[in-house]
């Protein structure tokens, strides 16, 4: 067996890029675990040991043993389809980690407008029409996705069809600081189209102490704007 040559330089390096939060230390216990012991905070040269034990980590696979995976999205499936009145559409649920991994979502509690769904997600279109929200929830994490209800007598739009009218649905994400660009980019492309109808759904992690505050100031604002100021929650 060769000897390891300049083990303090490598030991100071290991020890830099650790302080720096480049790496991550970490060692593997008996089961086979890891155990992260630093990442991103000081770590001195003569706390650094080199053996089959010791494991040296990526930024992100560091990130994971100092917070473990959670639930951070429920995404539903299909979105935007449609059906007609009194018609069935089964939903699927996939679950994504904070880390964009998937992860089990654990027991949910379905809801929906428009129509009925089950424990399983199987929906069923009521006796109205329109566009109609189905969700699932897990703890704090909830998904939702679009479902058009549609007349028994009204034609279903074909795929590239020219006569008549269709429906532009989306369903997505959108970070707060986009917010304005996508408002400009994208729905002022539709702000007099009439039958123009949007849902928004925002959550706001609130530390305890100002949750009911924070939650009052943005009721307030709803009601200012003429809109329902329900915010559960609280």
């Amino acid at each position: 067996m060769s000897r390891l040559r300049q083990p303090d330089l490598i030991k100071r390096t290991i020890a830099d890029g650790v302080s720096r939060g480049d790496i991550g230390y970490a060692r593997r216990k008996g089961n086979a675990q890891l155990e992260l012991v630093a990442f991103g905070q000081s770590l001195i040269q003569s706390d650094v040991e080199i053996g089959d034990d010791v494991v040296i980590l990526k930024p992100d696979d560091a990130k994971k043993l100092l917070e473990p995976l959670r639930l951070a999205r429920v995404q539903i499936s299909p979105d935007g389809r449609e059906i007609a009145l009194g018609e069935a559409i089964a939903f699927s649920v996939s679950g994504v980690s904070q880390y964009g991994e998937p992860i089990e979502t654990g027991t949910l509690s379905w809801t929906a407008t428009g129509g009925t769904v089950d424990a399983a997600g199987k929906f069923v279109a009521g006796a109205e029409a329109g566009l109609f929200g189905v969700s699932a929830r897990c703890g704090a994490v909830e998904g939702t996705a679009q479902v058009r209800v549609r007349a028994r007598d009204q034609a279903k739009p074909e795929p590239g069809g020219t006569g008549g009218s269709q429906q532009l649905i989306w369903s997505g994400e959108v970070p707060a600081q986009k917010w304005m660009n996508f408002y400009t980019k994208v729905l002022t492309r539709f702000a007099s189209t009439p039958g123009l109808k949007l849902r928004v759904t925002f959550e706001a992690p609130a530390d305890n102490a100002q949750a009911k505050a924070k939650a009052d100031e943005a009721r307030a604002a709803l009601r200012e704007l003429g809109l329902d100021d329900h915010i559960s929650g609280l």
